[in-house]
């Protein structure tokens, strides 16, 4: 009886789940990178593409520049004050532009950043194991978790926020001189040297009032009135800013 149930259970086929069955197998993780230029190297593509993004969204920013010569264009020179609407129209629609680049630029490089941080981390602890346990442990746990987290976290602000910032600082003020230096040469176009005098002296004007107005006063016009609809308090954001403040965290 006993030799009859064991060879009927021999020949009853193993259990199978169609589920796990139908499951392709993940695909092979590629090699770690031996170094940072290696793993720089991975993420190559998508930080050209938040340092474009960057680029574009930068340059979006000059608009309010564009507007004030394009009005002063035509009301003092065409005197076709009907096309003030679709100047409006333009500006508007590269404000939505310059979000929209923006953001992706942000995802974007933060995305491969933090890819990279991770087969660092992932290269850094293969390391680890392949070395002597001897010195594994002549090292302290806050040590270890110094290199795996602090130090390789190090990274993110250089990859994450000066890829594309950078770019766009570097790329933004080269295309604007040269602009300008094209139009300044011809001789012929007086109003865009004076429209940027203007931009130039209300951006003078805007950073002393902003030096003065938070040295005094805690908070900016704008985000005071915010508070006092959030709160729904009067008081709100009186506060005045303490003394020796030279800038706003």
């Amino acid at each position: 009886m006993s030799t009859t149930s064991h060879a009927a259970t021999a020949a009853t086929p193993a259990t199978t789940f169609p589920e796990a069955a139908a499951t392709p197998a993940s695909p092979a993780e590629p090699p770690l990178p031996a170094t940072l230029r290696d793993a720089i190297r991975e993420q190559r593509p998508a930080l050209l593409a938040a340092s474009l993004l960057a680029v574009v969204s930068a340059a979006c920013s000059l608009a309010p520049c564009l507007v004030v010569y394009a009005v002063t264009v035509v009301l003092f020179i065409d005197d076709a004050p009907g096309r003030i609407p679709a100047i409006a129209s333009w500006t508007a629609a590269d404000l939505v532009v310059r979000a929209l680049t923006s953001a992706a630029s942000e995802h974007l490089a933060h995305t491969a950043t933090y890819r990279m941080l991770r087969r660092l981390r992932l290269r850094i602890v293969q390391t680890l194991q392949s070395i002597p346990l001897g010195r594994v442990q002549a090292r302290s746990a806050g040590e270890l978790t110094k290199t795996l987290h602090d130090d390789v976290e190090q990274l993110e602000e250089a990859f994450a926020h000066g890829v594309p910032d950078g770019s766009a600082a570097a790329a933004v003020p080269l295309a604007t001189t040269a602009t300008l230096r094209r139009r300044l040469a011809a001789g012929t176009d007086r109003v865009w040297a004076t429209a940027m005098a203007v931009c130039a002296a209300i951006l003078v004007l805007q950073w002393i009032w902003s030096t003065l107005w938070l040295r005094f006063v805690g908070q900016g016009p704008i985000e005071r009135l915010w508070r006092m609809a959030t709160w729904w308090d009067a008081g709100a954001g009186t506060t005045a800013a303490p003394a020796g403040r030279g800038q706003r965290h």
